[in-house]
């Protein structure tokens, strides 16, 4: 099993009971080639998830057979209808579709609420909705965060506090080549979505080793990296973060795992994010996501 994935999913069939010989025959196959698949899957640290359909079957003495085994490319924060949900002519119905959301959050309408509202007019799906609540923000907001932001230079002998997960998986999508978000407050966001998993790829060394150039060009003092508790791999990637640090001596280096990174980093200076409650509540924050995409000559969607 070479190469990249994101897991692997095995396609099962469920057979009924017609002799004690052929049920055994096929139960003791379906047991090997499942363990076959965990084994391959414990090796290469892949999920397996492995589909039964017990619930749509009738019949009351069923055996499990694994047929075939598709595998998956992870591509960090791709999705194949991402081709059909941001074509050109839809970012052009999606940018119509802020207008009014914009219009309405700058008269106080929440930001969840109006984008439900204005979405179900203009038929978007989820992904483009979610899109487009990541890259809109009122007026003041827009205006806070600005007078908050500091520029490269102003790094120059700073301690800085990053969003680890935040950062580091925005800059493997940037590295995957999937879809980048060009975002009202000059940030850059992706779609990827977290939900408590995560998983080493083979981008994540390559992400790292960026972040850190540009702290180093910046002249920083000290870098903070927390590190949400309860995601997958948490220590995986701290374990990777300490290796990619080991030849860097410009700078001193601290990596935590901590239950609430979010509130951590409120009220802090020289925040590292592109997370919008955190910009909100910090003292003062760098766009290190928006200089890597510049360095690199990638492109990010406006759907604004």
């Amino acid at each position: 099993m070479n190469g990249c994935y994101d897991s692997i999913i095995a396609y099962i069939i469920l057979t009924p009971h017609s002799s004690a010989f052929a049920s055994s025959r096929l139960s003791a196959r379906a047991n090997e080639n499942m363990r076959k698949v965990q084994k391959a899957a414990a090796e290469a640290d892949i999920p397996v998830r492995i589909y039964q359909g017990c619930e749509i079957c009738t019949y009351h003495f069923l055996y499990v057979h694994v047929i075939k085994v598709r595998i998956m490319d992870a591509k960090r924060g791709y999705v194949p209808e991402d081709e059909r949900n941001f074509s050109q002519d839809a970012v052009k119905r999606m940018k119509d579709a802020s207008r009014h959301i914009r219009y309405l959050i700058n008269e106080g309408y929440d930001l969840k609420q109006a984008t439900v509202f204005v979405g179900n007019h203009f038929l978007l799906s989820e992904r483009q909705r979610l899109a487009i609540m990541r890259s809109v923000a009122a007026d003041q907001d827009l205006a806070e965060r600005k007078s908050k932001q500091l520029s490269i230079s102003e790094l120059n002998g700073r301690e800085v506090w990053i969003d680890g997960f935040n950062t580091v998986i925005t800059l493997e999508v940037l590295l995957s080549d999937s879809l980048l978000f060009s975002c009202m407050d000059g940030t850059i966001r992706d779609l990827a979505a977290l939900r408590g998993t995560y998983r080493l790829i083979p981008e994540t060394a390559e992400a790292v080793q960026l972040m850190f150039e540009i702290l180093q060009e910046a002249s920083v003092r000290k870098v903070n990296i927390l590190l949400d508790e309860p995601v997958s791999n948490s220590g995986r990637l701290k374990s990777l973060i300490a290796e990619k640090a080991e030849p860097i001596h410009s700078f001193d280096l601290d990596i935590r795992i901590l239950r609430d990174v979010d509130r951590t980093l409120y009220g802090k200076e020289g925040v590292i994010t592109s997370d919008s409650i955190i910009l909100d509540h910090c003292s003062s924050w760098f766009n290190l996501t928006s200089e890597c995409l510049r360095r690199k000559g990638k492109q990010a969607i406006r759907v604004w």
